[in-house]
C-alpha cells in the first residue's frame, strides 16, 4: 500500500513511473453472474493520470490466505500526455482461481513500462472500490461488496449514557485484510435476561482505515431512551448478515441530571500541599454549573498514591443554577490516611444513585484540574496519646495550632522537652 501511495504522489518526476487513478463515485459491477460470458465488467468514471507509455485495467483477486492473482483486460491503453477517462473495463475470467472460497477483488492498474499495479483511490470514503466473490462448484458469484477483516481491541464502554444524548465508545481497529475498511459498526443494546441485542446505529462516519494499519475510533450513538442497565456489543453487516465484534459489557442508561466543570484547578489554604493535616483538612475547588441546576452532595475522595486505593472522602453539600459558578471548600478529617505518606485526590459527583464519577474539567492541557497531590504532615515524633501531667514549663495547641491554657477536656497537641506529643483530657 505504501509502495503504491509513493507512486502515485510523484507526478512532477520523469524519471520515476507513476499512475494517478481516482474514481469519483463507487465502482460498480456490470455482471455478478459472469458464468455463461466468462467475463467481468466494472462500471464507474476513473480518472487516469500517468507518465507509463501504456497502461491496462483489471483486478486484483486476493483469497482467505492472502494469496494474490492478477488477471487484466486484454487492451493496452496508450497514454498521450494528458488525463484519460474510462468509464468501464472487462476483464477473462480464465485465471479466476477454481477453488471454492470467497475471494476480495480490487480493480487496479497496470504500468506497462514499470510492470507496476497502481491501486484505484476514492475521491469519498463511503464510496465502493472493491467487490467481493464466492466460488461453489465451479460457479463465480461476485457483490458490489468489499470483505475486510477486523481486529478489535482496547475497547471502552462508558459506565453510563445519558437519556436522550448521544454517547462515545472508544476502541482500536486494525484491518488485517481486505485493502481498507471504512463500514460503520452497530453497537448492540441487550437487557437483562434477552438474547437478541436492539442494534443502534453509529451517528458519526467512519474512519478509513487502510489494511494492515491500526486507528484509535470514536463511535457515536445515541442509546435507548428506557432507562435501565444493558449489555453492550460492537457489531458490523457483513454480506447481508449482522456480525458480533466484541464481547458484552456493562452499561446503565440515566437520566440526563446537572453538569458540572471544574474550572481552575484544586487548591489548599497555604499552598502547603507537603504537610497536610489530616485532622483539619482544607481544599477549595471552582466549580461551574454547565446543565440544569445542581442541588446535591459533592466528595473528595482520597486514594494513594502508590496502590491507588480509596482510603476515605471528605463532602460538602452545593446547591448552583445552571450557568453559575461557585468556589467550594472541603472541609473534614481524614481518616485511615498515614503521617508522611503522599496521597491524591478527586472530586466526584453522584451522576445515579449511590454511583459516583469525578466531576470533568473544561482545562484541556497540562495537569488535570481535577487532581491534587499532597503529602501528609510527618507524625513520627508524636509518641501517642496520653494522660501524663502537664508541666508549667509545657505548651498546649489545639489541634488547628492555636496556643491555649486551661483547655477543656479534648485533644491537644504539647511541646515538653523540645518534642511534640499528642494530649487527651
Amino acid at each position: 500500500m505504501q509502495d503504491i501511495i509513493s507512486n502515485l504522489f510523484n507526478p512532477n518526476d520523469d524519471s520515476q513511473k507513476y499512475i494517478y487513478a481516482l474514481t469519483e463515485r463507487s465502482l460498480t459491477l456490470g455482471n455478478d453472474k459472469p458464468s455463461e460470458s466468462n467475463e467481468l465488467t466494472i462500471n464507474g468514471k476513473i480518472k487516469t493520470d500517468t507518465n507509463e507509455s501504456k497502461f491496462s485495467y483489471g483486478i486484483k483477486v486476493v483469497d482467505d490466505n492472502n494469496n494474490e492473482t492478477f488477471i487484466k483486460e486484454d487492451k493496452q491503453r496508450v497514454s498521450f500526455g494528458y488525463t484519460d477517462f474510462t468509464y468501464s473495463f472487462t476483464v477473462k475470467l480464465d485465471d479466476f482461481p477454481v477453488a471454492d472460497g470467497t475471494y476480495n477483488i480490487y480493480p487496479m492498474v497496470y504500468g506497462e513500462d514499470s510492470k507496476s499495479l497502481y491501486g484505484i483511490l476514492s475521491a469519498y470514503e463511503n464510496q465502493n472500490t472493491g467487490f467481493h466473490a464466492t466460488v461453489k462448484d465451479g460457479s463465480i458469484t461476485f457483490k458490489n461488496e468489499t470483505v475486510s477483516n477486523i481486529e478489535i481491541s482496547d475497547v471502552e464502554i462508558p459506565t453510563y449514557m445519558y437519556q436522550n444524548k448521544t454517547a462515545t465508545i472508544k476502541t482500536k481497529i486494525k484491518c488485517t485484510s481486505g485493502l481498507v475498511f471504512r463500514k460503520k459498526l452497530y453497537v448492540g443494546f441487550r437487557s437483562k435476561g434477552d438474547t437478541d441485542p436492539v442494534l443502534c446505529d453509529q451517528a458519526n462516519e467512519p474512519d478509513a482505515i487502510p489494511e494492515g494499519t491500526t486507528k484509535n475510533i470514536e463511535i457515536t450513538v445515541k442509546p435507548p431512551t428506557k432507562i435501565q442497565e444493558y449489555d453492550v456489543a460492537l457489531f458490523m453487516m457483513q454480506e447481508g448478515e449482522i456480525k458480533q465484534l466484541t464481547d458484552y459489557y456493562t452499561t446503565s442508561v440515566i437520566e440526563q441530571k446537572a453538569v458540572l466543570r471544574i474550572t481552575a484547578s484544586l487548591t489548599m489554604p497555604k499552598k502547603d500541599y507537603m504537610a497536610v493535616d489530616p485532622d483539619n483538612f482544607k481544599l477549595n475547588a471552582t466549580i461551574k454549573c454547565t446543565e440544569k441546576d445542581f442541588n446535591g452532595e459533592l466528595r473528595f475522595y482520597v486514594f494513594d498514591k502508590e496502590t491507588d486505593e480509596e482510603i476515605c472522602y471528605v463532602k460538602t453539600d452545593l446547591e448552583l443554577k445552571n450557568g453559575w459558578s461557585a468556589k467550594v471548600p472541603f472541609k473534614g478529617v481524614l481518616t485511615g490516611v498515614n503521617g508522611g505518606q503522599l496521597y491524591y485526590g478527586k472530586v466526584y459527583h453522584e451522576y445515579a444513585k449511590d454511583k459516583w464519577t469525578p466531576v470533568d474539567s473544561n482545562i484541556k492541557s497540562g495537569t488535570p484540574a481535577n487532581y491534587i497531590l499532597f503529602k501528609t504532615a510527618d507524625t513520627s515524633s508524636i509518641d501517642g496519646v496520653t494522660d501524663n501531667t502537664q508541666t508549667a514549663d509545657d505548651i498546649t495547641y489545639t489541634i488547628s495550632g492555636q496556643k491555649t491554657a486551661n483547655s477543656p477536656n479534648g485533644i491537644y497537641i504539647t511541646r515538653r522537652n523540645g518534642k511534640f506529643i499528642k494530649v487527651c483530657k
